[in-house]
């Protein structure tokens, strides 16, 4: 489908590190955060947004964390946008992979995103950051930013 519920997608993310979480040895936590103020019945977005971006934070970033290893899920509203954030606190993205390596998931994402503007007339996007910079493992921060219809 073009879009489910936002209470659908995140009890599929829940479902989906509950999984990844037992098969890593619960190496890693995790929280999903939801604001009070939106209605995850009524919101629709496309689904499996989130989703290649915790598997490459479980795959990638947390692979050389044994313990301690953190994956933070937020769902906020910010005026007239819903943002999602997903913060991990893995090894981050080195540069020089970065200019050789882009991600599938940064690519489909981006592609996805692209036409949810076209067909929506919408201005949604997401950006890759690093989410703790002044530390040894930088992790990473995605920020998904999606119009409220």
């Amino acid at each position: 489908t073009e879009v489910v519920s936002l209470k659908k997608e995140i009890s599929l993310l829940e479902h989906y590190l509950n999984l990844q979480s037992l098969l890593h040895g619960q190496k890693f936590t995790y929280t999903i955060v939801i604001s009070p103020e939106l209605d995850t019945e009524y919101i629709t977005i496309p689904p499996m947004l989130a989703q290649p971006f915790i598997e490459n934070a479980v795959e990638h970033g947390l692979k050389e964390i044994n313990t301690g290893g953190l994956i933070e899920i937020t769902f906020a509203q910010q005026e007239q946008d819903l943002i999602l954030e997903i913060i991990d606190n893995g090894k981050g993205i080195d540069p020089a992979e970065a200019k050789e390596h882009r991600s599938l998931a940064t690519t489909i994402t981006k592609e996805r995103i692209e036409l949810y503007n076209k067909r929506n007339k919408a201005n949604a996007t997401f950006i890759l950051t690093e989410a703790f910079p002044l530390n040894q493992n930088k992790g990473v921060k995605v920020s998904i930013v999606l119009p409220l219809t």
